[in-house]
């Protein structure tokens, strides 16, 4: 057994987790910047410094809140659902695997 793709891949994967940190940290500044740039035009930016690539902001997600009966509904078929899992009327199908890694989670003392 070559432990060398495990290793590269564990250490890769800790680098993305450390960039994906800070880029957490510059987005919302970022946001702001790229938006005074454009002004009131919804054109994305581009900078010569990076090429092939643009900048653009696109409006958030939209929350919907429903009214009491389809929030009652949602609950009823959900319900429901669960009791098809649980007596085997539902059916499932299984996935292809997925290769996990995790940071080790610290214990209480």
């Amino acid at each position: 057994m070559n432990l060398e793709n495990i290793l590269r891949y564990g250490a890769l994967k800790i680098q993305i987790a450390a960039l994906e940190d800070e880029i957490d940290l510059m987005k919302p500044v970022v946001l702001q910047e790229v938006a005074a740039i454009r002004g009131d035009t919804d054109s994305p930016i581009e900078l010569k410094e990076l090429p092939g690539y643009s900048f653009s902001i696109k409006p958030g997600k939209r929350v919907w809140t429903y009214t009491p009966a389809t929030t009652e509904l949602d609950v009823t078929l959900k319900t429901r659902q669960k009791e098809e899992q649980a007596i085997g009327l539902a059916t499932a199908t299984e996935s292809e695997p997925v290769l996990v890694f995790s940071k080790k989670r610290h214990e209480a003392i």
